[in-house]
């Protein structure tokens, strides 16, 4: 009966991070994808 309570917390406690690992990770993910294009604008544009 222990057991069955400890996976049901686990997979609350997981149900209620995921939403948030998942911005974070978006957010993450669009900022380093925008990253390497920085370089090549100011390059082109300050010489």
């Amino acid at each position: 009966m222990v057991a069955t309570d400890t996976a049901a917390d686990e997979s609350r406690t997981m149900a209620r991070l995921l939403p948030i690992m998942a911005a974070v990770f978006a957010g993450f993910l669009l900022i380093g994808l925008a990253l390497p294009v920085l370089p090549l604008h100011l390059h082109d544009r300050l010489g």
